[in-house]
């Protein structure tokens, strides 16, 4: 079954690769060349390592009214994290940063995995803000709309859930309690464990200036998505607008949700050449772009993890351990 979704995330890579490349004249990469800006390649590199060192802050305010976690000790966990998610298929790294805190201190896995929860609802919510900011200043397909509505139902329907178990703790005890007379108790007490740990995981909901911060820095961490597409315009000497550098970001990041390869390869190009052709980019550059920002950012993820791996020591057996 896994070697099975393995092949057809490979599948939807290629089909999205070919639609990225299958136009492109590989002849024109010489002249594209010349036209490089490195400093500003540079600049973009800067900001895709201060996003992943916000991200590991945000984590620690999300995790902090549960546990307080020193930024000395979360960021090793969230680089090696966040290189688990870009090189595992099917975004299974998303475990890895539950599995590992769990290991290195007293929070249950359960509690951990709420904190990601959370911080991806976050995420979500940001990528519909700056969606309908760019469907306001841009020029987008229908298709666009209908999946910005569609993201904006979804979302809303999991956040009303999410706080309704949250604040309604006595009627789900009261569910389980009843549950007892039907299931047996080994069966329902682990499923009662994880929900209680789970939902103890959610304990920023009653943490108002905690949810303010996480939202102010996940701003910010969208704000440099935005700046980091703009410096690598620069980069390849487009002469585009700052709402092209967030359209790239959004499409892109829809583009990422479509299960794929490894490394979220095909997808990711995909998006980012589709945006910039709405802007009149011509399928060669549009192309060649796609390459350095999936390098800059996937490169940046990847290099981190392994700087830290050794911190960590994810290995096999731990794997293996907290399957």
């Amino acid at each position: 079954k896994n070697i099975f979704k393995l092949f057809f995330g490979f599948a939807v890579s290629l089909i999205f690769l070919y639609f990225t490349f299958s136009e492109v004249n590989l002849t024109n990469i010489d002249m594209q060349l010349k036209e490089l800006n490195p400093k500003f390649l540079f600049y973009a590199l800067i900001n895709c390592f201060l996003i992943i060192f916000l991200k590991s802050l945000r984590w620690g305010y999300i995790l902090r009214a549960t546990s307080v976690f020193k930024q000395k000790f979360l960021l090793p966990i969230s680089c090696v994290g966040i290189a688990a998610i870009t090189i595992l298929p099917l975004r299974l790294g998303e475990i890895v940063r539950p599995m590992l805190i769990s290991n290195k201190s007293k929070m249950n896995f359960s509690t951990a995995l709420a904190s990601i929860f959370f911080e991806r609802l976050l995420d979500i919510i940001m990528l519909l803000v700056v969606l309908s900011i760019v469907i306001i200043f841009a020029s987008v397909p229908d298709w666009i709309y209908k999946v910005g509505l569609g993201l904006l139902f979804s979302i809303s329907i999991i956040l009303l859930i999410i706080i309704f178990l949250y604040f309604n703790k006595n009627i789900m005890e009261t569910i389980f309690l009843k549950l007892r007379n039907i299931i047996p108790d080994k069966f329902l007490s682990p499923v009662h464990n994880i929900f209680n740990n789970f939902i103890n995981g959610l304990s920023i909901l009653s943490n108002p200036f905690d949810i303010l911060i996480s939202i102010l820095i996940s701003i910010f961490i969208w704000f440099q998505y935005g700046l980091i597409v703009y410096l690598l315009f620069y980069f390849h000497s487009f002469d585009l607008p700052i709402i092209a550098s967030y359209s790239v970001v959004v499409l892109t990041f829809l583009a990422i949700s479509v299960p794929a390869a490894p490394g979220f390869l095909g997808t990711f190009q995909y998006g980012s050449f589709l945006a910039l052709t709405w802007f009149g980019i011509s399928n060669d550059a549009a192309a060649f772009f796609s390459l350095t920002y999936y390098l800059a950012m996937i490169g940046i993820n990847i290099l981190l993890g392994l700087i830290f791996l050794p911190f960590v020591n994810l290995d096999s057996n731990f794997l293996l351990k907290n399957k």
